[in-house]
């Protein structure tokens, strides 16, 4: 009798250790399947940015400060420095957007990966979404796969409003926006914050040296977007 239930139990073993060996298995195949999607890879770019030696930027006129990286964004200009206040521009719409108490930031890599960020008073009475949503639906805009629309409230409480390009690799896209707005309850006044990227004029798509530089970039953007609060 004995010696009939060792067999049984030995092949039970093998049993179990065959399953278990098997799930191993199958778990390890899953990690390797799972690659991080566009928006996840941005987050875990977020995440690790240190903002602690930072800048301050602040308006004193139309009150409100953010903090951007001197390193990353080597060409400023705004407002207060440029000594006029009302401004039209094209960089981020390639179509006239009036703008008060601006700030421009840019990063230069001579012709390789084409950027401007943005903030300003929108002057228009539409609501952000109203707005928007007439400005998307341009000609200009026939190269954008189209726009995806989130809500979120920021690291300072602020609640904003978040389109960005509806992608899922920068490398499906000629041309990658990300257009925030922001809200004055007081006034309703609408602040509108754009970050803007471009391969070469060469290039239809972004190759896959822009794509890490761009990645980077708008994790930069989204982080000094979080830091943007009006003063009292």
């Amino acid at each position: 009798m004995k010696f009939k239930i060792i067999p049984l139990l030995l092949s039970l073993l093998l049993f179990v250790g065959g399953c278990s060996t098997q799930n191993k298995a199958n778990d390890h195949q899953d990690i390797q399947v799972h690659k991080l999607t566009f928006d996840e890879r941005i987050q875990e770019k977020m995440d690790m940015l240190d903002i602690s030696g930072w800048k301050i930027h602040m308006n004193e006129e139309y009150g409100y400060s953010l903090k951007y990286d001197p390193a990353v964004w080597d060409s400023v200009s705004d407002s207060a420095k440029e000594h006029h206040d009302h401004y039209t521009y094209a960089t981020a719409f390639n179509t006239e957007t009036h703008m008060q108490g601006w700030l421009f930031l840019r990063k230069t890599y001579g012709r390789t990966l084409w950027n401007s960020f943005d903030i300003g008073f929108l002057q228009t009475e539409q609501q952000p979404d109203d707005w928007f949503a007439e400005v998307s639906k341009t000609a200009k805009f026939d190269y954008i796969p189209g726009f995806k629309r989130s809500e979120f409230i920021s690291e300072a409480s602020i609640d904003v409003i978040h389109y960005s390009t509806d992608i899922t690799n920068l490398e499906e896209t000629g041309g990658y926006f990300e257009v925030l707005f922001i809200q004055k309850q007081e006034s309703q006044e609408t602040v509108l914050l754009t970050l803007k990227l471009m391969p070469s004029p060469k290039r239809t798509t972004f190759n896959e040296g822009d794509v890490n530089v761009a990645e980077a970039l708008v994790a930069h953007f989204l982080k000094a977007v979080n830091t943007f609060t009006f003063m009292e």
